[in-house]
C-alpha cells in the first residue's frame, strides 16, 4: 500500500479509471493472462488492507473502480469491498470470466451496487472458446450472463484480441448484442505475465 501521507490531494490530476487486480487467483489459465494467475491466494491483501486502499483512492478523485484479477470472485470479501467502494461514491465495476456467476452471486453483485459487470469471451462458440480458456468455460460464462440478466445487473462483453480470433470480432459483437450486453470492449494482448511467454498477441 502507498503511505497515506505520500499522496497529496491535487498533486496529480484526478484519476478517471482505476483497474484494481484484487487477486492473482483464478480458476482458469488463459495463455495471455497479464497477471500470470495462480491457484492460491498467497500475497493477497487482507480485507482491512483492501478497504484501506479505498481511502487512498479517495485522495485521487472519484474514479471508476474496476475490481479485477485474476478472478475477483475467488475472494470471499469481494462483495464487501465492492459495497464499500460504491458507498464511498466510486462508480464500481467488476471484471470476471463469468464462470462463477451463479444466481446467488449475481444477487450479491446487485446488492453491492456494482454498476456493471464485464465478462470475457474469446469466441462466439464453445469449442474454440474452451480450447483457450478451459473445458466448460463457455457454457459457464453463458450461465453467468443469464444470471446477471435475471438479477437486472448490467453487463458488457470483453474480448481479448489475438491472431487467432481477430477475424471473429464482428461475430462476437453480434453475439454480445444477442446476449443483451450494454457494451462491447475489445482489448489487445499486453505482452507481460503469461502473455510474454505465449507470444499470442497481434504483431
Amino acid at each position: 500500500m502507498v503511505p497515506r501521507n505520500a499522496i497529496k490531494k491535487d498533486a496529480v490530476p484526478p484519476v478517471r479509471v482505476l483497474a484494481w487486480e484484487l487477486t492473482r487467483a483464478c480458476n482458469l489459465k488463459c495463455p495471455y493472462c497479464r497477471a500470470s494467475s495462480i491457484d492460491g491466494r498467497e500475497g493477497d491483501m487482507s480485507t482491512a488492507e483492501a478497504l484501506g486502499v479505498l481511502d487512498e483512492i479517495a485522495l485521487l478523485g472519484r474514479p471508476l473502480v474496476i475490481l479485477s484479477g485474476g478472478e475477483p470472485l475467488l475472494r470471499d470479501d469481494v462483495f464487501e469491498i465492492a459495497a464499500q467502494s460504491s458507498a464511498m461514491g466510486f462508480p464500481t465495476a467488476l471484471a470476471t470470466n463469468g464462470t462463477l456467476v451463479t444466481r446467488e452471486v449475481a444477487g450479491s453483485i446487485r446488492k453491492a451496487a456494482v454498476r456493471r459487470v464485464s465478462v470475457s469471451l474469446d469466441y462466439p462458440d464453445a469449442a474454440r472458446h474452451d480450447a483457450i480458456r478451459g473445458s466448460g468455460s463457455f457454457d459457464a460464462a453463458l450461465a453467468g450472463f443469464e444470471n446477471l440478466r435475471l438479477e437486472a445487473v448490467p453487463f458488457q462483453v470483453n474480448v481479448t484480441v489475438y491472431e487467432e480470433n481477430a477475424a471473429e470480432l464482428k461475430q462476437l459483437l453480434d453475439f454480445a448484442v444477442s446476449l443483451g450486453a450494454q457494451a462491447f470492449h475489445p482489448f489487445f494482448v499486453v505482452n507481460v505475465g503469461r502473455a510474454a511467454d505465449s507470444r499470442i498477441g497481434l504483431s
